[in-house]
């Protein structure tokens, strides 16, 4: 199979990747229930995995991928506009550190980036993925429709060849959240999943929801506000205390890559466990 960073369409794609038994790709039986039946007591007895990253400290750094679908905001004011639901944005630059960092400490090859919304610019895939690695282990999908998408996205989530799926999962009804998180809990994946801010209430099976949100930069390097907003489950014990932290994108000329890292934090109110 050739992987490439062009847009293909998710169907022909995902069943020319379901032909491919290296990548452990397997469909969900829509007619059994057995298939979710099993993924559902996975779900139960699977340990709370984190994926180590030798360099950040992973006793609290939320930059770390944690196993299972976490969901992702980006609130801007005067671009993201409440009146106005046909245009938003995903915070590619955290979601890309995160794909990235999940493909680093899983070994797995491949990264899906489902939905023209969740598709970045080869600048931040050299970024994050530099020396030409991108080329080699990201593959774009542009669904035709919201079914399309779901589908795509329940299948890569389900391959234990795929490292992370970032994927638009706007307009997510609680039933497709619930087959999402099973399919990446039968794959053991993570996913990384975008929606417009103005569903950040709505009912979702997700393990984490993060709000990512612009702020003032001190210097050339731009920073933005993390902010968990919700988490199911247990969580490490220094994320009890602090919720709210400041990121800054920086150039490492060293390494010749862009780096994410966490120049602040603050203590606020734990997130309510659901």
């Amino acid at each position: 199979m050739t992987t490439t960073a062009l847009p293909l369409d998710s169907i022909e794609a995902i069943k020319e990747l379901l032909q491919n038994p290296k990548l452990g790709l397997q469909r969900l039986d829509d007619t059994s229930p057995a298939p979710l039946a099993a993924a559902a007591s996975r779900l139960r007895l699977a340990p709370n995995k984190y994926p180590k990253n030798a360099a950040a400290d992973d006793a609290f750094n939320p930059l770390l991928p944690r196993l299972g679908i976490h969901e992702w905001f980006y609130e801007s004011p005067g671009i993201c506009d409440a009146n106005d639901r046909r245009h938003w944005f995903a915070p590619l630059t955290t979601l890309a550190h995160l794909a990235a960092a999940a493909r680093q400490a899983s070994k797995r090859p491949l990264i899906f980036w489902i939905g023209s919304v969740c598709h970045p610019s080869i600048y931040l895939l050299e970024s994050v993925l530099p020396g030409g690695i991108w080329q080699s282990c990201c593959i774009l999908i542009s669904p035709k429709n919201a079914g399309d998408r779901f589908w795509a996205i329940e299948h890569t989530l389900q391959s234990t060849a795929a490292a992370a799926v970032v994927a638009d999962v706007s307009q997510c009804s609680a039933t497709q959240s619930r087959r999402l998180q099973l399919a990446a809990e039968a794959g053991k994946g993570i996913g990384l999943l975008a929606r417009p801010p103005w569903e950040q209430h709505d009912i979702s099976n997700a393990a984490t929801r993060w709000m990512v949100s612009p702020t003032p930069a001190t210097s050339n390097h731009p920073t933005w506000q993390l902010k968990l907003l919700r988490s199911r489950g247990p969580l490490p014990v220094p994320l009890h205390h602090v919720s709210t932290w400041r990121l800054m994108w920086h150039w490492d000329n060293t390494h010749d890559r862009g780096q994410l890292q966490i120049t602040t934090h603050a203590a606020a109110p734990s997130p309510p466990d659901d």
